[in-house]
């Protein structure tokens, strides 16, 4: 116990500059409760604590949600909304999560599995880039997600509340997710401390997009402090 709020408050003061401070003190019983649990089990999405306590005092039953990337974040927003979309690029996953959900809340799930395919779309695929639809992970080199990416692409315009980025080719993710979210709505992204994700939130940042979160900070389920953004669309 001791080793583990040492290796916190080292943490704080190692990302001050990030917007880790005394307050994240509060998140500590959470954070150390949380460490060799996981995100399903206790439906939690793997988010930092401040993105997670900004979800639970801001969404609504009536609301719609569609992620990139599933888990223990679809079992807490089925538990919250009226409609939950996922895309899922790993088809072993995407089983294990089906096989975890409630049938009666199933009825409120739409499931989009949607794994890469064979094939940079450009010579050399840069993951930074929205268009490349490529990602950092080599376990994914020659491979492309602009169907896994696209896949929003079949919902109407401004239909969901909340997005939440925090799959593959998080950049494409983001660009093909702006036009669905709702005036007033939510985008949130996941593991902002990346740098490859730092153009592609910077021209969100310049379209209709105010920003309401980005502080490093604990996160369960894992001692690295993580860094989640949150932009809400507004009216220009």
């Amino acid at each position: 116990m001791l080793y583990s709020l040492r290796l916190y408050l080292r943490q704080i003061s190692r990302y001050r500059q990030q917007g880790a401070g005394a307050d994240d003190l509060r998140f500590y019983k959470q954070w150390i409760n949380s460490q060799g649990g996981s995100s399903m089990e206790s439906r939690l999405p793997w988010l930092s604590f401040r993105a997670i306590e900004l979800l639970e005092s801001r969404i609504k039953p009536e609301h719609h949600v569609f992620e990139f990337g599933g888990g223990g974040s679809t079992l807490f927003f089925l538990d919250r909304v009226a409609s939950v979309v996922t895309a899922e690029h790993d088809t072993v996953w995407f089983d294990k999560l089906k096989s975890s959900i409630d049938p009666t809340l199933g009825k409120r799930w739409t499931a989009l599995a949607n794994p890469p395919e064979v094939g940079d779309l450009v010579k050399h695929p840069d993951p930074s880039l929205p268009e490349h639809y490529h990602s950092s992970d080599s376990n994914y080199r020659g491979m492309n997600f602009r169907n896994y990416a696209s896949s929003i692409d079949a919902f109407p315009a401004e239909r969901f509340d909340w997005i939440l980025v925090d799959g593959r080719a998080r950049p494409s993710c983001l660009f093909h997710a702006v036009s669905k979210l709702k005036r007033g709505g939510y985008l949130i992204l996941d593991n902002f401390e990346r740098a490859t994700y730092h153009p592609a939130a910077r021209e969100i940042s310049k379209m209709s997009f105010r920003l309401v979160l980005d502080r490093q900070g604990p996160c369960p389920f894992t001692p690295d402090f993580t860094r989640t953004a949150i932009w809400q669309k507004v009216d220009v």
